[in-house]
């Protein structure tokens, strides 16, 4: 030491040097890359901010005077982490200082506002990372911004002579697209001229913001672009994917989803049914994202991958309804055509999880719904289906039923081809439910629905019962309440539609 202060590490980059007294640069390369970022009280103002390979911790030091509110360096190289750590001791700064590796760093602990990922990418990817793995980590790691001044490519004098250089996976290209897969912002700051008269040295930074939300889970797809374009309806956000492999649909699964309360095992089962189980069936089934169905995001939400069956002119240039189903029974045909040949484990896997689906009792459901139903004389067929779904038995749910067959899950391709979508709520139940339900929810008449039991009484090794019934029935009312919850009202149309189909199915002889 040198009054009591460290000595720079002989290993500092000639444009990270600075007297540790002063803490002010010593060499015209510091000055003019400090200068060279453009960065201001702006920038920093308030924000946290994450330094990674901070080297001597020159850059840490320059967002803490422009007014950041924590700022944190790390590197793996002891001299940096011993040289840092004293400095920041013997001035007192509020700088945390952390040896810790570049895949270690996690977004709960070491996440910050703004990231400063500067002349390291390159050496991510040159250690065994890959590019879109190492920006797809920066991402998770970045709040707001992140900066990452690199080469522009391998051909860089600086790096050039490294042995092994992997140059087909890195450049300015495949940086800019990895950036834009995750921030809706991508711009070129600058060509840094910091490292002065060195023939070819070509250094870029850029400035990446607007995260976007379900960003992370568009690394396992290559060449993919978030489009902006929403397809959410409600709650259920969904966004259009362009790749390679066609337009897809990334959607943001809810909570109560069984894709995201089971374990990987159950997921991939039911993935792995949904998608090969039956040949032509009508269910938009996931593809997989990596290895497995799902994707469990730092930002705690769970996403997945689907195809896009629908017709893109309902979403562009202006977002239009699609056109309606015609004949939703021969949907819901294929749908249990598929779902009753459910594999027994993926059952009992589901029973417990979900337990006993729960009955709504009609009668405190708002006015004029309750008044409406009794008017209509519905109210023992509905106290017979209260009982009969108080103490079930878990063991009459004899299949994976897709438990919200309702027309607006239900869509027209541009070929004419119907799908059904939307597997948010799935779960254990019996067979028929899927088949019952929507003729509730669609207000099929009763030669129809009874056509259709026919019909898949011919698949199935049972007949239709009476708890298919009051399962599917129940079903609906707390379709109808969560409706009610949200809209507040119902219309004549939905009511009546409702209040028909309910008196059909209380008119069957099962």
């Amino acid at each position: 030491m040198s009054d009591g202060f460290p000595v720079l590490p002989d290993i500092a980059c000639q444009y990270e040097r600075y007297d540790p007294k002063t803490l002010k640069p010593i060499n015209e390369s510091t000055y003019v890359r400090l200068i060279e970022t453009g960065w201001n009280t702006d920038t920093f103002k308030s924000k946290s901010v994450l330094d990674i390979g901070c080297n001597s911790g020159m850059l840490s030091i320059f967002a803490h005077n422009l007014g950041a509110s924590r700022v944190k360096g790390i590197d793996v190289m002891d001299p940096f982490i011993d040289f840092f750590s004293k400095v920041v001791t013997q001035h007192k700064l509020p700088i945390q200082v952390e040896k810790k590796p570049f895949w270690k760093l996690e977004t709960k602990t070491d996440g910050a506002d703004v990231v400063l990922c500067m002349e390291v990418l390159h050496w991510i990817v040159q250690q065994g990372g890959t590019l879109p793995e190492a920006i797809a980590h920066l991402a998770q790691l970045t709040g707001e911004t992140l900066f990452v001044e690199t080469p522009w490519d391998v051909k860089e004098p600086s790096i050039a002579s490294r042995a092994n250089y992997p140059t087909e996976n890195y450049g300015i290209e495949m940086i800019i697209r990895e950036l834009a897969r995750h921030f809706a912002d991508v711009r070129i700051e600058r060509f840094m001229t910091y490292f002065g008269n060195m023939p070819g040295s070509k250094r870029v930074l850029i400035r990446a913001s607007g995260k976007r939300a379900s960003s992370l889970a568009v690394r396992y797809i290559r060449d993919a672009n978030l489009t902006g374009i929403s397809m959410s309806r409600g709650t259920n956000q969904m966004e259009l994917l362009s790749t390679t492999m066609g337009v897809k649909t990334l959607k943001r699964m809810p909570r109560n989803s069984a894709f995201v309360l089971l374990d990987d095992k159950t997921v991939d089962l039911m993935g792995d049914f949904l998608s090969y189980g039956c040949e032509d069936s009508p269910i938009v089934a996931p593809e997989l994202l990596g290895d497995t169905y799902r994707s469990h995001e730092a930002d705690g939400e769970t996403y997945m991958l689907f195809p896009f069956v629908g017709d893109l002119g309902n979403y562009f240039p202006v977002p239009k309804m699609p056109l309606a189903v015609k004949q939703p029974m021969d949907l819901a045909l294929g749908v249990f055509r598929h779902l009753s040949a459910t594999p027994p484990e993926l059952v009992s896997a589901l029973q417990p999880r979900f337990g006993r689906l729960r009955s709504v009792d009609y009668r405190k459901l708002p006015d004029p719904v309750a008044k409406r139903l009794t008017d209509e004389g519905l109210e023992g067929f509905l106290d017979s289906v209260a009982q009969q779904m108080k103490h079930y038995d878990l063991a009459l749910e004899d299949a994976l039923i897709h438990n919200d067959m309702q027309s607006g899950n239900m869509l027209l391709g541009p070929t004419g081809q119907t799908w059904v979508v939307d597997i948010d709520l799935m779960r254990a139940g019996p067979a028929y439910a899927d088949i019952f339900a929507c003729a509730i929810h669609t207000g099929a008449d009763k030669a129809t629905l009874e056509k259709t039991l026919q019909e898949a009484a011919k698949i199935s090794p049972r007949k239709p019962t009476d708890f298919d019934l009051a399962f599917s029935v129940s079903s609906a009312l707390l379709w109808f309440q969560a409706y009610l919850k949200v809209r507040g009202e119902v219309s004549d149309a939905v009511l009546n539609r409702y209040v028909g189909a309910l008196k059909t199915v209380a008119r069957l002889d099962l």
